[in-house]
């Protein structure tokens, strides 16, 4: 497993080839999408098997850094791919200097993840829990 940094043009180009599904239209397109400047991916054999996104001044400009989606294609789910990328877009955030990080978490199994990651990872960041709206959804 590595864990690699996307510019914004290259994770244009891998949201891009993803397929079009409705979790992806919602976590990765429109403004959610435009904020971001950066993602760290998770890759096994060359491909990318989970990413998050980072805005640096937050969702809506919020001011407040931001993981603003986290996604894992259907294929990989179930192999604590979620979990290795919310230790390493942590760390990654820690490392830009932001203290504290937004994220809304709209999946139990995001949640759950979020509540396994040690003390020091899960202290950085400011949860708003809205639930589990993106459990049903397919894809």
């Amino acid at each position: 497993m590595k864990v690699r940094i996307l510019n914004k043009l290259e994770l244009s180009s891998w949201v891009r080839s993803l397929n079009f599904t409705a979790v992806v239209s919602l976590l990765l397109g429109g403004d959610r999408f435009y904020c971001c400047d950066e993602g760290v991916a998770v890759e096994v054999g060359g491909e990318i098997v989970a990413i998050a996104t980072i805005a640096p001044h937050g969702e809506d400009r919020s001011g407040q850094p931001t993981i603003v989606a986290v996604y894992v294609p259907p294929q990989f789910r179930g192999k604590g791919y979620s979990k290795a990328v919310m230790e390493a877009v942590i760390k990654r955030c820690q490392e830009r200097g932001f203290k504290k990080v937004r994220i809304e978490v709209m999946s139990k199994y995001l949640m759950n993840n979020i509540n396994s990651l040690p003390e020091e990872l899960r202290d950085v960041l400011d949860i708003i829990d809205a639930g589990d709206i993106m459990d049903a959804m397919p894809g």
